[in-house]
């Protein structure tokens, strides 16, 4: 699958009112926000709430959460498998709204077993082109949403988040270029040295720094006190280096590794 549309830096925000020249996104009270555009999403109001995005390629994760009747006529709270969406659209007042709505535990399930989401315009109904799917779980005791889209995003070709391998930049001056350059310069050595090291590692090493960098793909790898074989020892040590753009291209390579 192609891309469909340039990646954008996206800001991310709460608001009640519209915004001009932004996607404003009016989410359904049930509907809650798990990752957008590659970043984890806090805590979040559940009702009259209002994604604003830049303009261009956005997508995100949701899910819906709301108290439904089970079979003993109780009251027990559903919360649905992580949906991901993805569109293009620019300065527009749009709503994410359910199919249907339900109100027994039954109905609920039937909803997880095929989900779908309505985006439309807000103002004329439209409905606006998108991609939408079920969110692939890759395993393990807890879920990282955010290594889950970017293997989706690697897998379907769309290039948002921490993915995407370049960043938009605007105009410099001469004064910032020496050291952009420095920090970039940097940067491709400790992915030179992260590569060769990971090429000396054995497989278990190459799993368990793969993890690690994900996993902290916006600070430093805590070191262990526990013994580390030298490739894992270098590959931390290398990855710490470098600075959050560098960590971006760090974890765009290893993704192309699994």
């Amino acid at each position: 699958m192609k891309s469909i549309g340039k990646w954008l830096a996206v800001s991310v925000g709460v608001f009640s009112c519209s915004v001009m020249s932004a996607v404003n996104i009016d989410l359904h009270r049930d509907i809650a926000p798990i990752v957008v555009n590659g970043e984890k999403q806090g805590f979040f109001i559940n009702r009259n709430s209002v994604l604003t995005l830049d303009d261009g390629l956005n997508q995100m994760v949701v899910s819906v959460g709301k108290l439904v009747q089970n079979q003993y006529g109780e009251r027990e709270k559903f919360n649905s498998k992580p949906f991901i969406i993805t569109f293009e659209t620019s300065n527009a007042d749009l709503e994410l709204l359910l199919p249907t709505t339900f109100t027994k535990i039954e109905d609920a399930k039937k909803f997880d077993q095929s989900p779908s989401y309505i985006l439309r315009n807000k103002k004329s109904g439209e409905l606006v082109e998108n991609v939408q799917a079920i969110l692939p779980d890759s395993g393990g005791l807890t879920r990282d949403y955010e290594k889950e889209v970017a293997k989706y995003n690697h897998k379907n070709g769309f290039s948002i988040g921490y993915l995407a391998a370049k960043d938009e930049k605007g105009s410099v001056n001469n004064n910032s270029y020496a050291v952009e350059n420095t920090k970039a310069e940097s940067n491709s050595k400790s992915v030179e040295m992260i590569k060769y090291w990971y090429e000396k590692a054995n497989s278990s090493d190459r799993k368990t720094f793969t993890d690690l960098a994900l996993s902290n793909r916006n600070s430093k790898i805590k070191q262990e006190n526990n013994p580390q074989s030298q490739s894992l020892e270098m590959m931390i040590y290398w990855f710490n280096e470098s600075d959050k753009r560098g960590k971006k291209s760090i974890a765009t390579w290893l993704i192309n590794q699994e």
